[in-house]
């Protein structure tokens, strides 16, 4: 079976896809969107489009990857992430950008002027699905929302538990076992310039605050909950 999982930043969709890399063709296609975190700038994202070369079945993944009319019979998953881990994880992963680009490991995001400016997670999950869904050719549905993004999709699970993921891609499209990596995790990537990494510990508690009360947080705070008990309601 055909397979759609879209990959919203920061929720480990990317050793997916470089895993399934060694074992499937894939076609790299660009995606052309907005970035509204950057006054609506021209974004291009990218899709992946991995196929079984004995069964011809397709898993579509990365970032450019809206639900279309053609998915309709799809296994839809979604991977989430706790909203403040996935905020402390933008801010790791803002700061090992800044180090790469300027080669020194003290040029350091401070975490105060990080939160002052409110850079923190630019993309809620429904705010990035919706974004790429709004440049769709061909959407199947216009929007996601609180209310249908549980009857859009089959299966969410929490990027703690991804080995269900991998479980689910073996099973529905690759049809055997593999081998899976972990690929461009920030924590790794910091640990290679042995550069500091920021944990949740680290935080004061006025800095914890700042993060609960920014507003995407607090937005997708909402959809994490209720998704939770959602998903107790399947168990």
């Amino acid at each position: 079976m055909n397979i759609w999982l879209p990959h919203i930043p920061k929720n480990g969709g990317t050793s997916i896809f470089y895993s399934l890399e060694n074992f499937c063709p894939y076609q790299r296609t660009d995606f052309i969107g907005h970035d509204t975190s950057f006054k609506n700038k021209v974004k291009t994202w990218e899709r992946r489009t991995f196929t079984n070369p004995t069964t011809n079945d397709i898993i579509t993944t990365r970032h450019g990857n809206p639900l279309t009319n053609e998915m309709k019979d799809w296994v839809k998953i979604l991977i989430v992430r706790d909203p403040i881990d996935r905020a402390i994880s933008t801010y790791n992963y803002d700061t090992f950008k800044v180090t790469q680009q300027t080669k020194y490991p003290h040029n350091n995001i401070d975490v105060n002027t990080w939160l002052e400016f409110n850079i923190l997670m630019r993309w809620t999950h429904l705010n990035f699905l919706n974004h790429i869904q709004m440049s769709a050719k061909d959407p199947l549905i216009k929007q996601f929302t609180l209310t249908n993004i549980f009857d859009v999709f089959d299966y969410i699970i929490d990027l703690t538990e991804i080995n269900k993921v991998y479980s689910l891609i073996e099973d529905i499209f690759l049809k055997r076992k593999i081998t899976w990596t972990l690929h461009n995790s920030t924590e790794q990537n910091l640990k290679k310039i042995k550069h500091t990494i920021l944990y949740k510990k680290d935080l004061t508690k006025d800095q914890l605050e700042k993060i609960k009360n920014s507003n995407n947080v607090k937005y997708d705070w909402e959809f994490y909950e209720l998704w939770k008990v959602k998903n107790q309601l399947f168990k």
